[in-house]
């Protein structure tokens, strides 16, 4: 399996500088437009290069060793999938959060937030705004290589459907759900969709416009997403006490 991150990452990771290359030369709209452009060819391709892809058959996928061979799969494959896979992948969970807290917190990350707040500001002091773009994006592409090889063997198949636009715009989704301007909200809004949609399917069979629903009206009320939105009480409420 670590055979599996590691060029899982890097094969993510250099289709992402290519692509970034050209993404970060434009910003808001524009630059959300060609993401999505760019990743309907790689659905596409997929699609079309059935010889190395499967087509809409797709790949499966053996379920792998852990700890460089140490934890073998098991006879019962959904024993091996609910306790040694499910551990595995929250400790990799929880060093990919350890890393990504590094780098929000570092100069770099500290660069990225004034970027955010104020492009032509950090311009004017000295940061070379596109290549500081192209690194994040290049990051993130990585963080995203490292989730979807973790997912295949959870499922033991890879079709093209994980590259087409509703499965990006969930993960989009996850992080306006939980809010973007607090470290953990992404973590918050994937386990909130997650439940959303859990408790949905279980409630009746009209679940995609129950969870459609609930979300608009969570994402109406709750602007800065439900981690943003808790941040801002808590503040308000130690206002006064620090007064």
């Amino acid at each position: 399996m670590e055979a599996f991150l590691l060029v899982g990452v890097v094969c993510v990771a250099l289709v992402v500088a290519v692509f970034g290359a050209v993404c970060v030369r434009y910003t808001r709209i524009f630059f959300g437009i060609l993401t999505l452009a760019l990743s309907q060819v790689l659905w596409s391709l997929a699609l079309k290069l059935f010889w190395v892809t499967g087509g809409t058959d797709g790949l499966r996928v053996p379920t792998p060793t852990l700890v460089a061979g140490a934890l073998a799969p098991t006879s019962d494959k959904m024993d091996f999938l609910a306790y040694r896979y499910y551990y595995y992948v929250l400790a990799v969970f929880a060093v990919a959060v350890a890393v990504m807290w590094l780098v929000v917190h570092s100069p770099f990350g500290k660069a990225l937030q004034a970027i955010r707040d104020n492009e032509t500001r950090a311009e004017f002091v000295g940061i070379q705004v596109r290549r500081y773009r192209w690194v994040a994006f290049v990051v993130s592409g990585a963080f995203t290589g490292l989730a979807g090889t973790l997912w295949v063997p959870l499922n033991g198949l890879t079709t093209p459907d994980i590259l087409y636009w509703p499965f990006s715009g969930r993960i989009v989704f996850f992080v306006v759900l939980g809010g973007f301007k607090t470290f953990w909200g992404p973590v918050v809004g994937a386990l909130a969709y997650n439940y959303l949609e859990t408790y949905a399917v279980g409630f009746t069979v009209y679940w995609q416009l129950v969870l459609g629903l609930v979300l608009v009206l969570l994402v109406l009320t709750m602007p800065q997403g439900l981690a943003g939105t808790v941040d801002a009480l808590v503040r308000r409420l130690r206002r006064p006490a620090l007064t």
